[in-house]
C-alpha cells in the first residue's frame, strides 16, 4: 500500500472504497479542496 508524506510530515495512506458511488460522493463533497477554488468541476457521468 502506498503512503505519501507532505512537507508538514503528515502521512497519508491509500484508501479503497467498497463502492464506486461512495468514492463519487466524496469527490463531489470535496471538489473545491481537490481541484482548487479556481477549478471547475462538472458532476456528470457518462
Amino acid at each position: 500500500m502506498y503512503k505519501i508524506m507532505d512537507e508538514a510530515g503528515n502521512v497519508y495512506t491509500q484508501y479503497t472504497y467498497a463502492k464506486e458511488a461512495d468514492f463519487e460522493r466524496m469527490i463531489v463533497a470535496n471538489a473545491d479542496r481537490i481541484f482548487g477554488s479556481a477549478g471547475i468541476y462538472f458532476d456528470i457521468k457518462n
